[in-house]
């Protein structure tokens, strides 16, 4: 699958949206892919907010996604059954979702496919305003248990 644009999606922007988009999207927070790395998307801006709330109301009994700052990362603007570059968390739709809170500056593995791993999160770090997400060991293989692959590298950083 050949990857050309990533959204962050979640509930670090408490759904906030541009006019023409669905809840939680806002083009200012998409990745652009790397002119020296296609496999290599980049976001820098303004630090990326951490606002509070869940508008994740599938897996809102469990209080895991109801704090700031989590998002997931999307090959489109859709969050219904799209290829989604999750945390490795543990997580089970419609059951309970899972965070990954990685550190400032620390590089973390990613859950691409449409299984499971679309309700596990990354928590963004206070400050950040940077951020990778390395897809250059995506393969078109993935387990047939749950249709996933680790297969992503995300850093987030404050530069």
């Amino acid at each position: 699958m050949e990857v050309t644009e990533l959204w962050m999606w979640g509930g670090f922007n408490a759904a906030d949206k541009d006019s023409d988009l669905k809840a939680g999207f806002q083009r200012k927070y998409t990745l652009k892919q790397s002119l020296a790395n296609p496999a290599v998307f980049v976001y820098k801006g303004d630090a990326l907010p951490r606002k509070s709330g869940n508008y994740n109301s599938k897996n809102s009994v469990t209080g895991a996604t109801s704090g700031a700052a989590w998002l997931t990362f999307l090959v489109t603007s859709l969050e219904n059954n799209v290829y989604a570059f999750g945390s490795t968390a543990d997580a089970k739709r419609n059951d309970h979702t899972g965070t990954v809170e990685p550190a400032l500056g620390e590089t973390v593995d990613g859950i691409g496919g449409q299984g499971d791993h679309r309700y596990s999160y990354f928590v963004i770090p206070e400050g950040a305003n940077f951020v990778i997400v390395d897809l250059s060991e995506m393969s078109d293989e993935v387990s047939p248990a749950n249709n996933t692959a680790v297969n992503a590298k995300v850093t987030f950083d404050k530069r």
